[in-house]
């Protein structure tokens, strides 16, 4: 996400609010002028908001990824996870056409899912 940010595209992500702290989370690093993170409020329609647990990713309205896997260095170090790719942005990958528009129509539903939640959000200040 860093390379991307700097190579211009804009990148926005909602974290936990406790989970945003810790040192080995991903908010300590991801500091660049393309990037905007936020943190649930927790108030309205997150007043009873124990934790969020979304894993979720929407590029470019075409592509999603989801699972269990958590963007930390344990997850990639010792716990079982997983994570989906839904989508591509080719037309076609190892011979196998891409159906973009279903692909895109969930992606445009979990963008509006983030899009709700950082509605409830306040920028996440690291200090």
């Amino acid at each position: 996400m860093l390379a991307l940010a700097r190579g211009g595209m804009k990148i926005k992500g909602v974290f936990d609010p406790g989970q945003a702290r810790q040192k080995w989370a991903a908010p300590a690093w991801l500091v660049h002028p393309n990037i905007e993170l936020y943190i649930p409020q927790r108030t309205g329609v997150f007043g009873n908001l124990r934790k969020l647990h979304h894993k979720l990713m929407v590029i470019d309205e075409q592509v999603v990824v989801a699972g269990s896997f958590n963007y930390t260095a344990p997850a990639n170090d010792y716990n079982d996870e997983n994570i989906f790719v839904i989508g591509s942005v080719h037309d076609e990958v190892e011979g196998l056409v891409v159906d973009a528009n279903p692909c895109r129509q969930l992606a445009r539903h979990l963008k509006a899912e983030i899009e709700r939640i950082i509605a409830g959000s306040v920028l996440y200040d690291p200090s």
